[in-house]
């Protein structure tokens, strides 16, 4: 039987496809179960306003089908909000380099309305295109192959940073990003988490330590 040789750049479309309809069939499960967890909080609610009209709104039965019911509806909205999420999953053009996410903060609520940027380890490197958080925390940010230097040996160690309206720094990715045209990077960040200092391989370098004298001898 002859040998069959495969090379990585035969299979990464399909792999790239079968990653999308993942995303689509994940998407569309998630919608379903929302739908059933609505239903579910719906019947609960009903069946605790039956109760309530003959065992009063404090009786024990009644207050748990009502916490059973605003369970139901948290999490479907939650499992909503995330089939929304599954099925706006950006796809990156072929000369597109996607950096895609979510900010969120401290206490895991979303952080809406923060800028959203990739640069160099000190943040001097001007890269156009930013993008801002929405009401979920979720951000995507498209760049181009000519939003950085001509030659791939020039291009930089890339972060992501979180700005506020008047451009503080609220954060920062503590790795790198690499860039690659047709490709998408997923970056999740929770402000203070970590002081929003910049990547070791951009601090000052260290004051070398004096050169340790050596040992006095002893007299007798």
């Amino acid at each position: 039987m002859p040998e069959v040789s495969i090379r990585l750049s035969d299979i990464a479309p399909t792999a790239e496809r079968a990653l999308d309809e993942a995303a689509a069939a994940a998407a569309a499960t998630l919608g379903d179960f929302a739908t059933v967890l609505d239903a579910r909080a719906e019947r609960l609610a009903a069946a605790a306003n039956r109760l309530d009209e003959t065992l009063g709104e404090n009786h024990p039965e009644v207050v748990a089908l009502r916490q059973a019911a605003a369970a139901a509806q948290t999490l479907g909205a939650s499992v909503g909000d995330e089939a929304g999420r599954q099925s706006r999953r950006p796809t990156p053009g072929p000369e597109d380099w996607l950096v895609f996410g979510r900010v969120l903060r401290r206490d895991g609520a979303p952080a809406r309305d923060v800028r959203v940027r990739v640069t160099n380890a000190d943040s001097k490197l001007e890269v156009t295109p930013t993008g801002t958080t929405d009401e979920l925390g979720d951000f995507h940010v498209a760049y181009r192959r000519q939003d950085f230097p001509k030659s791939p040996q020039e291009v930089p160690e890339l972060f992501v940073l979180v700005e506020d309206a008047k451009g503080a720094v609220l954060q920062r990715s503590e790795h790198s990003v690499r860039f690659a045209p047709g490709r998408a990077e997923f970056v999740q960040l929770t402000l203070g988490e970590q002081p929003p200092q910049a990547p070791k391989s951009a601090r000052a370098t260290r004051k070398r330590s004096a050169p340790k004298r050596p040992p006095t001898p002893k007299t007798k």
